[in-house]
């Protein structure tokens, strides 16, 4: 029996969240039973009236402890902070106590069988929660307001769009690469490709200049951890911290209106991020690269065909919460394209003066680094090259 219990024990740490281990584990200590003697209890019948039975009990038992939750009993919960079981009184609300009871019929129906209720648990209650839609204006106030820590936090949630599981999870490693090279003469956006966890889809993240320099500034307060953001030592940042962290920067930022907070949360960042793109007319394959969407396209050919880092320049305006960061042109080429244009423009005027005056003036134009060694002639070439393909 010792054996059984091990293997099915084993295959529910397989699948389960820590969630699922603590809403059992608070279970088991509501039923007054542990895990073991649970899973041993089942397989100990042998007869298949009372395998019906104990569904039932069990059903029974969830259906009670749910009642229990809604009306609210002491119970040894996990302190964070601490990292200690305390023991408090606490009532939840009906879709939190009913994902709790559901996360416990799911270790029952992986390490026994599926459970029968009697008295079905309510359904769900739909949230009255709602959203809050940013602006510019309202992102760059909450970055004023925050210290180093939220700036950051704030400034990289905005930049990248990610749920916030996988916002969670960022590591550190590949920011610091990005910072350095940058520095050495890396053009921005600067790609960083994340594998996020729902979907196990690659986000394609393009880090502005300004989010590069944020995080520098954080990360030289913070010690060598994994993770990007972290929390009681090295431990990757909670998705329950973050929100509050929002929650709070918003109160702090607009006073008068706290009532607001609550229809402040993390995901909005990710709306707002891709609210942009869509408004600036950037293609929608190239959103759902970006924030980690999946697509039907052929990725690789389709990024071979689009620059990624061109298209989100056109939204630097909107996620930049700090002083905005003009970005240069991002090669020589363009740069020459964009000499040549004015020199175009500058020989027409020159036309124009000669037919009024019957005299040809003579200007005087600086010349960029990388012509310094050209020719007149050649310089006449590039132009009259430049023109022809016009």
């Amino acid at each position: 029996m010792a054996s059984v219990v091990k293997q099915r024990l084993a295959k529910w740490d397989k699948v389960a969240k820590p969630r699922h281990h603590e809403d059992v584990m608070l279970f088991s200590e509501w039923l007054d039973k542990s895990r073991g003697q649970i899973i041993e209890e089942y397989y100990s019948i042998e007869k298949a009236q009372f395998l019906e039975q104990w569904k039932r009990d069990m059903g029974d038992y969830l259906k009670a402890w749910y009642d229990a939750l809604t009306k609210g009993y002491e119970l040894k919960v996990l302190n964070r902070k601490t990292e200690k079981r305390e023991l408090v009184f606490r009532k939840y609300k009906h879709n939190s106590a009913r994902n709790m009871v559901f996360n416990v019929a799911k270790f029952l129906r992986t390490t026994c069988t599926q459970v029968t209720f009697e008295t079905k648990i309510p359904k769900a209650s739909e949230t009255t929660k709602t959203e809050h839609k940013f602006v510019i204006e309202q992102l760059k106030h909450l970055f004023t307001c925050g210290d180093v820590f939220e700036r950051a936090v704030l400034q990289t949630a905005v930049n990248v769009g990610l749920r916030i599981e996988d916002f969670c999870l960022l590591e550190r490693e590949p920011f610091e690469t990005a910072i350095r090279e940058v520095k050495e003469g890396a053009e921005t956006p600067y790609e960083i490709k994340v594998l996020t966890g729902k979907r196990k889809i690659i986000a394609y993240l393009q880090i502005t200049k300004n989010t590069l320099d944020v995080l520098e500034t954080y990360l030289k307060t913070k010690h060598r951890t994994k993770h990007l953001f972290t929390q009681n030592g090295d431990k990757p940042i909670t998705q329950r911290v973050i929100n509050r962290l929002i929650e709070r920067l918003w109160k702090e930022a607009y006073p008068k209106h706290k009532a607001e907070a609550k229809n402040i949360f993390f995901h909005l960042f990710r709306k707002y991020l891709i609210t942009m793109m869509l408004k600036q007319r950037i293609p929608l394959t190239s959103i759902r690269l970006i924030v980690g969407k999946s697509t039907k396209t052929d990725i690789q050919t389709y990024i071979q065909e689009h620059n990624l880092a061109e298209e989100f320049m056109l939204v630097l305006p909107f996620v930049e919460l700090g002083e905005f960061i003009a970005v240069q042109p991002r090669s020589l080429e363009q740069q020459r394209q964009r000499e040549l244009i004015m020199m175009e423009a500058i020989k027409q005027l020159c036309e124009k003066v000669e037919q009024l005056t019957g005299e040809r003036p003579t200007i005087s134009i600086p010349v960029k680094e990388e012509y310094a060694d050209l020719t007149p002639e050649e310089l006449a070439e590039l132009f009259n090259g430049n023109s022809n393909q016009k």
